[in-house]
């Protein structure tokens, strides 16, 4: 329990300071310390994140190869061969959903069937769903772009991965 509660408060901060809105700003920056920090809590909670979606997930639904994963505070990122991410899903507590979708309703779609509520929002671009299934809500965008300027998946990509997410969601 003191190991949520702790996780929640990082998120709810991080929350507050990377994600005022859909603003269609790449935030490729790290939002936290890296797994292999050595931070005993947070070991917890990344091998809780590690378990929602693998990176043969993320290869079959974008058909992109080769990538890897990298674990932060409150984020799995899925990057390519040259370092750039491609997925992101950022994880926080239930009450993010409103305060992201909510709080930017005329940005934001509803989607049906991924978790409880999900809303998509796709104005200016990063590709972002945000939902929510039970105590946690999700974030998840598609950052990188193809050579042609168009981003390496599209809608339909990221509703799949955020329905394989929700379903991996306990509760």
């Amino acid at each position: 329990m003191k190991q949520r509660a702790i996780a929640v408060g990082l998120g709810l901060l991080l929350c507050a300071g990377l994600f005022a809105g859909c603003s269609g700003k790449n935030d490729t920056g790290s939002a936290g310390v890296d797994s292999s920090a050595g931070v005993s809590n947070q070991d917890t909670v990344n091998a809780a994140y590690e378990n929602l979606l693998s990176i043969a997930d993320v290869e079959s639904a974008s058909g992109l190869s080769g990538l890897t994963a990298k674990i932060e505070l409150n984020a799995l990122k899925f990057l390519d061969g040259e370092g750039t991410i491609v997925y992101e899903a950022r994880f926080y507590d239930a009450s993010f959903y409103e305060k992201e979708v909510g709080g930017n309703r005329k940005y934001y779609s509803d989607v049906e069937n991924v978790g409880d509520r999900a809303a998509i929002c796709i104005p200016d671009s990063p590709y972002r769903l945000t939902f929510v299934k039970g105590g946690r809500s999700v974030m998840t965008q598609v950052l990188a772009r193809s050579e042609q300027g168009k981003y390496v998946m599209g809608e339909e990509q990221l509703i799949s991965l955020a329905k394989i997410i929700a379903s991996r969601i306990p509760g």
